[in-house]
């Protein structure tokens, strides 16, 4: 895979693009990606793949929603 990035572009928010990031895979044809997002909503995973052998690039899109994020005030470390 190439670039990604996520956005609110689904809910008509323009800009403000987030990095996200691909991760491996057990499973063949099954892409995973990773990305901080800051609020619950409806994203935009938004991807170019660059094929072997092939001229251009392919643009990809796609929408999914984000609920019930846990929020946590403290950040990750050792318990009292």
């Amino acid at each position: 895979m190439g670039e990604a990035r996520v956005d609110r572009s689904p809910e008509g928010q323009l800009g403000g693009a987030l990095p996200a990031f691909f991760t491996p895979s057990l499973d063949y044809g099954t892409y995973n990606f990773r990305a901080d997002l800051p609020t619950d909503g409806t994203w935009a995973l938004k991807f170019l793949a660059r094929i072997p052998g092939e001229a251009q690039p392919i643009v990809g899109s796609v929408t999914f929603k984000v609920v019930g994020r846990i929020v946590t005030d403290k950040p990750p470390g050792r318990r009292p």
